[in-house]
């Protein structure tokens, strides 16, 4: 409106011709409407330098990015990782079910749906959008801080009632991204056993003192981790753990395995994140987990350790899974020997 007012302004003037006398030559005579052309430019540059999120302020590009509300127009290192694993891996034109931060790679088709309405109302249910659509994209670990107003939970209630829904299967996960397929009639058993990473959870009495492998911050014990090739490029992760006497069920904690040395490879802990979650977890039992994960393809060959570490949900940073928000130290479970680029396998595990 002002830049209008301005603009319509300065054509006024303009039509009348009048002139402004310049103090330093009194001989030149300078158009009115050209000063104040200059003048709307210059004030209109510094109210957007001052007061206007534009995508690419001066001050985005200043040391503490990440801490100014700037960060949201910053293209991470993770972003360039979404478009990569979203183009190989969702179908063109399939209706989805997304996340809504996702959501803008895949417009380019008819129907897509958000698991959560932007304005807070309730939606159709999940389980309405499922009969709709034949894939869901969903990530674990949304990475808008909370100070922003984000939530590393944000999309956690839909991954759970994907995960628990009998007719869909994760087939392809990278870095908490999480791609999920509806099975049609015409899938066989084991193709479809073949086409998705299975991931369970189960419960024991604990019978006996168990030898503990490592700890974390006292809240959560590690008793078992192995890591067994499958082939074709997938790999079987199994872990035992217990609650320790700091575990509490007020914030869920979550866990992360992850190559040494790597980046936007995390793999986040679906069994004990969303079907078994730390919340529910009761003293005198062992919860194990078992899953399956594909290795990314870009990873380098060479020899990594892969770590574990836990979690605060709750966090302001957790999303970014960094000491920020860990519970105690990462722990090594196992050595992996990558052959090339996507063969591996483990040269050593920690019973």
């Amino acid at each position: 409106f002002i830049i209008m007012v301005v603009v319509h302004a300065i054509a006024r003037l303009k039509s009348s011709q009048r002139s402004f006398i310049s103090p330093v030559n009194r001989d030149t005579q300078l158009p009115i409407w050209s000063l104040l052309l200059e003048a709307a430019v210059i004030i209109t540059l510094l109210i957007n330098i001052r007061f206007i999120v534009i995508p690419q302020p001066p001050k985005a590009w200043a040391k503490g990015f990440e801490e100014s509300p700037f960060w949201i127009y910053q293209r991470t290192p993770r972003d360039a990782v979404k478009d990569r694993w979203l183009d190989r891996h969702v179908p063109d034109e399939s209706p989805l079910v997304v996340s809504h931060f996702l959501a803008s790679h895949l417009v380019n088709r008819r129907y897509i749906y958000l698991p959560r309405p932007l304005d807070g109302t309730e939606g159709p249910g999940l389980d309405v959008l499922l009969e709709k659509v034949e894939y869901a994209v969903l990530d674990g670990l949304f990475d808008h801080p909370l100070w922003l107003g984000g939530d590393v939970t944000y999309n956690w209630d839909a991954i759970a009632g994907v995960l628990k829904h009998p007719a869909y299967g994760l087939v392809s996960t990278r870095d908490g991204l999480l791609l999920f397929q509806r099975r049609i009639s015409d899938i066989s058993d084991s193709a479809w056993t073949e086409m998705t990473l299975t991931q369970s959870v189960a419960t024991e009495p604990i019978n006996s003192t168990p030898t503990i492998q490592a700890t974390f911050a006292g809240k959560i014990n590690l008793i078992e981790g192995y890591v067994t090739p499958l082939g074709n490029k997938r790999y079987l992760l199994r872990y035992v753990w217990t609650a320790g006497q700091g575990l509490s069920d007020d914030v869920s904690l979550f866990a992360v395995t992850y190559l040494s040395d790597t980046d936007q490879a995390r793999i986040l802990h679906l069994p004990t994140t969303f079907l078994h979650p730390t919340t529910t977890w009761a003293p005198g039992e062992k919860v194990i987990e078992t899953f399956e994960v594909a290795l990314p393809r870009d990873i380098a060959p060479g020899r990594y350790a892969v770590l574990i570490g836990w979690y605060d949900s709750g966090h302001r940073y957790a999303y970014a899974t960094d000491g920020r928000s860990r519970i105690g130290d990462v722990a090594p479970v196992a050595t992996l020997e990558v052959i090339d680029g996507s063969e591996a396998s483990p040269a050593h595990d920690n019973p």
